[in-house]
């Protein structure tokens, strides 16, 4: 079996064009491991592929959630897992690329074995937040 290639770097380094490079040569599809392209609607700012990069080679998970929705490391690790294994089914090499250190680190090495947030204890903070403002929150933090 073929391990998916990791392409990571900071912002602007060319992780992007190398990978579109090295799909094209390898038979390879790219799968978005970044925070930011990851959610629809958001071109501008996040250097995201092209509708031509695109029709070259597929591309995965850029642009496939939409902004009002929660998305984190665990999701990307099951997502990606999903993408790959399609990619592979195909006889396609995976090639995850992007800048998103924790989504990488998460894919490679699993997941911290910390409890999921609790939904009610976040509706009290948002309550509390309506209530009595962010000021009397932070002030209510630094005692």
């Amino acid at each position: 079996m073929v391990s998916p290639i990791i392409i990571a770097g900071p912002t602007a380094s060319g992780k992007s064009s190398l990978a579109l490079q090295m799909a094209k040569e390898m038979q390879g599809e790219i799968v978005c491991a970044d925070s930011r392209q990851v959610y629809a609607h958001m071109n501008i700012g996040t250097a995201g592929p092209t509708e031509e990069e695109i029709k070259q080679i597929p591309h995965h998970g850029f642009g496939a959630i939409d902004p009002d929705e929660n998305y984190d490391a665990g999701r990307f690790v099951v997502d990606a897992d999903g993408y790959i294994a399609e990619i592979l089914s195909r006889g396609k090499v995976p090639i995850l690329v992007g800048g998103t250190g924790l989504y990488l680190r998460s894919f490679r090495f699993g997941m911290s074995d910390v409890p999921s947030r609790d939904e009610e204890i976040r509706r009290q903070i948002e309550l509390e937040k309506n209530a009595f403002g962010l000021d009397a929150m932070h002030k209510n933090c630094k005692q």
